[in-house]
């Protein structure tokens, strides 16, 4: 055999530079199959399938009470409605009419009960998201080309807002479809695709907030289980602050920052607001004693805005520069060796 085969030989191509989007999509195809294979992940995700199911039957129902009305066997349905929604809907005797504010009613109240899912699944899968490759030791790896601070960030947001949108947006959506098909629908192809973005920018503010805020929180140490303490007390403290305010000063003196101080009770009046549940329960003809408790808070928007916006750009701001920094420390790791 000749020796001539055994000689190593020049490569004719051209070596081609690795991408920022596939640096970008290592980055999240490796943090979801981390954090989806983390314990209890899992069983939390079940919250995506157990509301397409809730929401469907829901709106069944409510269809059903409209054909109903004024029958004794809408008793249940009618007190079923005023339960789960607040809202007193015997005295309507053409409820099919007010369809389009109860639906934006349904899925209102089904995000916010989503946020409490939400707050469990990003303590589980969010507190790693950078404190573990701090941990490791990972960032030089990260840093090298073509990743940088902007493409991890928002590798790592990306993480966090697929399990987010995992039990918010995505069943939702589903769900306004599969309920669409069961019951009719809404009056026309506008008023179904309005709600369906407004599912989705309700979603998409959650996915901001809550992914930024871990990250940020992720930033700051390498230990996640004091993330997983910061978290819970980011989400926690605020919403029990508020509650004792409310219960020692007048309702009529905390319509401003006062009220605005529970991140949970700002997400849902901010729902509300997108909504336009306010308007259209006013528009709805029934009495104000009749819808109520449907309303989260007198509060006007601007504040819990203002709030929510002012964290989430802080959040943001923090996490970014640290980033920065890491990248920093790892490029002058690198040229000492």
């Amino acid at each position: 055999m000749s020796q001539d085969t055994h000689r190593y030989q020049r490569w004719p191509g051209r070596h081609r530079k690795p991408s920022t989007l596939s640096g970008l999509s290592a980055i999240v195809v490796t943090g979801i199959r981390l954090q989806y294979n983390r314990r209890f992940v899992r069983p939390l995700l079940l919250a995506g399938p157990i509301a397409v199911i809730g929401i469907c039957v829901t709106l069944y129902l409510l269809s059903m009470l409209e054909v109903l009305a004024g029958s004794p066997e809408a008793n249940g349905l009618y007190q079923f409605a005023s339960g789960f929604l607040g809202v007193d809907l015997s005295a309507v005797s053409q409820i099919g009419e007010l369809r389009g504010v109860i639906w934006r009613a349904t899925f209102a109240l089904v995000i916010r009960i989503q946020l409490f899912a939400v707050m469990v699944l990003v303590a589980r899968i969010g507190p790693g998201l950078i404190s573990d490759d701090t941990k490791v030791r990972a960032l030089s790896i990260y840093f090298a080309h073509p990743v940088n601070p902007k493409s991890y960030l928002l590798g790592k947001w990306i993480v966090a807002a697929t399990f987010i949108a995992s039990v918010t947006v995505i069943p939702n959506l589903l769900a306004l479809t599969i309920g669409s098909m069961i019951t009719g629908g809404l009056p026309g192809v506008g008023p179904i695709l309005t709600l369906a973005l407004n599912i989705a920018l309700a979603g998409l503010g959650v996915m901001l907030f809550s992914g930024l805020v871990m990250l940020a929180l992720s930033s700051m140490t390498s230990d996640s289980r004091y993330v997983t303490v910061g978290w819970l007390a980011v989400c926690l403290m605020p919403a029990m602050a508020q509650g004792i305010i409310r219960e020692n000063i007048p309702s009529e003196n905390i319509t401003g920052w006062l009220g605005s101080i529970s991140l949970m009770g700002n997400a849902a009046v901010l729902t509300e607001h997108l909504f336009d549940l306010k308007s259209g329960w006013q528009a709805s003809g029934l009495p104000h004693d009749a819808f109520a408790k449907a309303l989260s808070s007198p509060i006007e928007p601007f504040y819990p805005a203002m709030v929510l916006g002012s964290i989430t750009l802080i959040a943001g701001t923090l996490c970014y520069r640290r980033i920065v920094k890491f990248s920093q420390a790892a490029a002058a790791a690198s040229n000492l060796n």
